[in-house]
């Protein structure tokens, strides 16, 4: 009896909330639009309220935080003192706060109300960002070039790979046009990092970058191997990538062929007929599942597709009339 195929996506190791939504995506568009004042800069005091987690902070009085803001530079905004310090409530999530540490030169995602400042959201109350002065047509464009020099020179993995989080967040093309700047990464988590995002975007480039990365899966963290799947099921819908997800249907990783054959359902196109005939001789049931309705899909049978419990209940029914029509039309397994 074939194993039920479990797919976890796991955002670069991290779980984070945002704007204290549970479970709500970093969103960098939105961040960016919904602060009125950015600012980089080094929090040089960091005061968690009393009760809370320490770590790297001081206790500040009950119910209450604050973090102590050397101010750099004004990225959006106006009137805004070299000094600054921002109050938070008790209940907000310290592990929005797990990168404001003491010294640390990052960008602050800001409300202003009167003389005083709070974070846009708990969650992603900063985003690491290299150290120095940036000038740009717009604040994001400022954040982009920021996050690229973070990925390009942080000594720092943690902040390399959420600054290319950050970018694969944006839908703007130069989010885009920042991750192919820094797609020729010789370091090996940030170069899957950044073609399981541009994969994301649809870029058959990168992902035959990716294929070259699952020669040796075993060299990959679990958790960039599964982004870079994610990524390939629900990115890629270009029919020039056939090509490189016929071959991926070669791979060991169940995963891997899962989400080879459902990128080929979202080519929609009729020369990736003969890489899902191909893949209803997959070992993995769920696998074979997602072929025979990615055939009928693009085919124009979707009607007769079965659910996922018609097909469980009588696979061997469904491929036979497949394998039937697979010959008939001149293709084989």
């Amino acid at each position: 009896m074939s194993r039920r195929i479990v797919f976890l996506i796991l955002l670069a190791g991290i779980t984070i909330e945002c704007r204290s939504v549970i479970g709500r995506p970093l969103n960098l568009d939105e961040l960016v639009d919904s602060s009125d004042t950015i600012v980089t800069g080094v929090a040089t005091d960091v005061r968690l309220p009393l009760g809370s987690q320490p770590s790297q902070a001081s206790p500040s009085t009950p119910g209450t935080g604050t973090v102590a803001i050397d101010v750099q530079q004004i990225v959006k905004g106006s009137d805004v003192p070299s000094a600054i310090t921002v109050r938070f409530p008790g209940n907000m999530p310290i592990l929005g706060l797990k990168g404001t540490v003491e010294g640390d030169f990052r960008v602050y995602f800001l409300h202003r109300s009167g003389t005083d400042y709070v974070f846009t959201s708990p969650s992603y109350a900063s985003l690491p960002f290299h150290k120095g002065t940036y000038v740009a047509q717009d604040p994001e464009e400022t954040i982009v070039q920021g996050l690229v020099s973070t990925i390009e020179m942080s000594s720092d993995m943690s902040n390399r790979l959420l600054a290319i989080r950050a970018l694969d967040t944006s839908k703007k093309t130069m989010a885009t046009e920042a991750l192919r700047k820094v797609s020729n990464s010789t370091e090996p988590s940030v170069h899957l990092s950044v073609a399981t995002a541009l994969v994301r975007r649809n870029d058959v480039t990168a992902l035959t970058q990716i294929e070259r990365a699952f020669g040796d899966p075993k060299q990959i963290p679990a958790n960039l191997l599964n982004n870079a799947n994610a990524a390939i099921r629900e990115g890629i819908h270009d029919s020039s990538a056939i090509p490189t997800l016929r071959r991926l249907l070669k791979s060991e990783s169940p995963v891997t062929r899962e989400a080879a054959v459902t990128a080929l359902m979202h080519t929609k196109s009729a020369a990736a007929v003969p890489a899902l005939v191909e893949a209803l001789g997959d070992p993995e049931r769920e696998i074979q599942f997602v072929a025979v309705t990615s055939l009928g899909e693009i085919n124009g049978f979707q009607k007769a597709n079965p659910s996922r419990e018609q097909f469980f209940r009588d696979s061997a029914s469904y491929l036979s009339r497949w394998r039937t029509w697979a010959r008939d039309n001149g293709f084989s397994e």
